[in-house]
């Protein structure tokens, strides 16, 4: 059995980086700093809801008024998109089920 290769956080940072820093896709990155693209995406989305929490965090902690305001209205716009995109869905299926017969 093969043992689990260990990286370091920096080496993470790094690749992640390179996504943001080049137009290159994910899978050519992944190949160049060889590892397997599932691990460079998790790894994008792990640095990416960190650094979205750091972002929050520090403007909430010692923000100012307008930027508590800011964090919250991003929050709130993100749960607005998801029931959007929740209430797309539902129409699209109903519109699917209803018979609309052609005009002549």
């Amino acid at each position: 059995m093969m043992k689990r290769q260990r990286y370091s956080k920096e080496f993470k940072r790094k690749s992640v980086q390179m996504i943001y820093d080049t137009d290159k896709p994910i899978t050519e990155i992944a190949s160049m700093m060889k590892i397997d693209h599932s691990i460079l995406y998790r790894w994008k989305q792990k640095f990416d809801n960190e650094s979205e929490e750091k972002k929050i965090t520090a403007n909430t902690d010692g923000g100012s008024v307008e930027m508590k305001e800011i964090a919250l209205l991003k929050k709130e716009m993100t749960a607005i998109r998801k029931d959007f995109e929740l209430l797309r869905g539902i129409v699209q299926k109903a519109f699917k089920t209803i018979y609309i017969p052609e005009e002549k």
